[in-house]
């Protein structure tokens, strides 16, 4: 007998598993929603919600599901949810963040449109479009069963803005002060193109063209322009700020002035000196011909040596910028030293106590200067000819000869310093110092004071100035002053003053006191250059007495009895006060008392 067994099978059915690895596809207000499959799911469910509380779902029991007519400018959460079969409750999905597209505007107008084009998409990739002038068209091959996205476009001109020049070049012209050529490559939709610049303070149309490049005139030498442009058509205008900076070419040099350095066959040029200028390139060419003489310099001069004595010059400059030389700057001319004369010969005439002179004429010599100096020493009187001459001299001796040109420096030369004016002189008491001043002079480089004593001895003091100090002076002096100015080769007529020293110290002081006569008489050597002097008796308490003379003594009356007097003496003159070395004493009497008894004398107790 066998036993049965029988067994029951039974379906449990679990909560399903939460959606994963959601992803949205977005064309157009429609979601193409995907997530892979959930365990124990039989039916799918996606929602989303906008910020706006706008709902929209749909229903799948596969593994995606399209949300359409979402609303562009939205935002929706959107998420997926899971449903089993034997349970009635759902599992929900992580929401999804969706932002649809911006809305169009709307009512848009345009009087610029020539025509319009509707395009039409559908969210399985078909695409087909229309064209019209006016504002609808009609369209053919649609697919049935198909939502389509529409969207009409206007159609203006070909090109409604202007497109700024490339490859733009700037290409100043070396030739001339005011021209500039600026070209470029070829631009679409473009009508015209003007360049503007800053000039005077404003911004200013330099040019305006329909064409690849540009000539811009009347600009000014060496200035540096910012140039900007300007791109427009009948509609649009596009401009841009500094586009190029370009220099024009440099001005011609102004304020050019040469200087000759005579003896030296040498000479400066000299300029005004501008910011613009690289370089400057000085040239002279003499009058007669021959090879031009150069000099470059980054500065404001430029020296010519080794020029030829006898001729004219014409001296010229131009500047350097970018490889662009300005037009020449105004000519100066200048004539060089005379060449020195040559073949010099003399014939004594004799009979005349003359003698006759010539020599070969000198390239550049105006006048000649003839001098001549005898064996002994002694000179005769310059004498001036044209061209040769004859010498007249009264000694009967031989001479040495000199033919010497004028005018070193043609067409002028320097006249001697003038006789300085004006002087005055000061003596500085206690220091031994003197001074002398006077107005400055023309033609005067230095000048030479010259102070003579009375004994013969000198002080010499040489001065860029208007003055002169001598030290170590001696007292006592009057001085003789002689100043005489100076240039490089003359000096002037001498202009004389003097100057009075200081006195001396009076020196061999004594003091003595006539008892009977109560006089008190001080004594002393004379000074020199004292015009006065001063006695002075003074007490230990203060009590003084003065007596002035201008001899070498001086007496003092009605001294007081028993005191210590301090006895010195004073010099003066004009200029100073010197006193004596030191004091000299006197004791006066002790007792003094004066008796008138018929012819009694006073009497005087020391």
């Amino acid at each position: 007998m066998c036993a049965r067994f029988s067994q029951t099978f039974c379906l449990i059915y679990i909560t399903p598993c939460v959606p994963t690895n959601v992803s949205i596809h977005y064309n157009l207000s429609t979601a193409r929603v995907m997530w892979n499959t959930a365990s124990g799911a039989a039916s799918y469910s996606v929602q989303a919600v906008s910020d706006r509380n706008l709902t929209v779902a749909c229903n799948t029991s596969n593994t995606h599901c399209s949300l359409t007519a979402l609303q562009c400018s939205h935002t929706y959460s959107i998420t997926v949810m899971t449903q089993s079969l034997a349970c009635n409750n759902t599992v929900s999905s992580a929401p999804y963040r969706l932002v649809t597209e911006p809305c169009p505007p709307t009512n848009v107008q345009s009087d610029l449109a020539l025509g319009y084009v509707a395009y039409f998409d559908n969210q399985n990739g078909h695409y087909t479009s229309c064209m019209s002038t006016n504002t609808s068209c009609v369209v053919s091959g649609l697919m049935c069963g198909t939502v389509y996205s529409v969207w009409v476009k206007a159609l203006g001109q070909q090109y409604n803005t202007p497109c700024l020049p490339r490859d733009m070049t700037v290409e100043v012209n070396c030739t001339s002060d005011n021209a500039v050529l600026v070209s470029w490559n070829g631009t679409y939709g473009t009508t015209n193109i003007s360049l503007m610049a800053v000039v005077g303070g404003s911004l200013q149309t330099l040019c305006t063209t329909q064409q690849e490049s540009c000539n811009m005139t009347s600009l000014s030498c060496g200035e540096t322009y910012s140039l900007s442009i300007n791109a427009s058509n009948d509609q649009c205008s596009l401009s841009t700020q500094t586009l190029s900076n370009f220099t024009t070419r440099p001005c011609p040099p102004q304020r050019v002035a040469v200087n000759l350095q005579c003896s030296s066959r040498t000479a400066v040029l000299s300029w005004e000196e501008r910011s613009n200028v690289e370089l400057y390139t000085a040239s002279a060419i003499k009058a007669s011909g021959g090879e031009e003489k150069t000099c470059d310099s980054v500065t404001s001069s430029c020296q010519f040596s080794g020029l030829d004595c006898g001729e004219m010059y014409n001296f010229t400059v131009t500047g350097h910028n970018r490889g662009c030389c300005s037009q020449p700057s105004s000519a100066v001319f200048i004539h060089t030293e005379p060449c020195p004369p040559t073949n010099v010969s003399a014939e004594v005439l004799c009979e005349s106590d003359e003698m006759k002179i010539s020599w070969q004429e000198a390239s550049g010599a105006e006048s000649f200067l003839v001098t001549g100096s005898m064996c002994n020493g002694i000179p005769s009187s310059p004498t001036f000819f044209k061209t040769g001459g004859t010498f007249s001299t009264s000694y009967a001796n031989y001479f040495n000869v000199y033919v010497l040109t004028v005018l070193f420096c043609f067409p002028f030369w320097d006249t001697a310093p003038c006789i300085p004016r004006g002087l005055a002189t000061d003596a500085e008491c206690g220091f031994d110092v003197g001074s002398v001043s006077w107005q400055p002079t023309d033609g005067a480089e230095t000048y030479i004071a010259v102070a003579t004593g009375l004994d013969g001895h000198t002080h010499r003091c040489i001065s860029n100035t208007a003055s002169c100090t001598w030290s170590d002076l001696h007292c006592g002096e009057e001085y003789s002053v002689v100043v005489r100015a100076k240039s490089n080769n003359c000096t002037s007529l001498p202009s004389n003053i003097s100057v009075q020293t200081w006195p001396c110290k009076p020196i061999g002081v004594s003091a003595s006191q006539d008892c009977l006569t109560s006089i008190a008489v001080v004594t002393w050597q004379p000074s020199n250059g004292s015009d006065v002097y001063t006695a002075t008796m003074q007490t230990d308490t203060g009590v003084s007495k003065m007596c002035m003379s201008d001899t070498n003594k001086c007496s003092f009356l009605d001294l007081m009895c028993g005191q210590n007097f301090s006895v010195s003496v004073t010099a003066s003159n004009q200029q100073c006060d010197v006193t004596s070395g030191p004091a000299t004493s006197l004791q006066s009497g002790e007792d003094c008392m004066a008796t008138r008894a018929g012819n009694a004398g006073f009497h005087c107790y020391i």
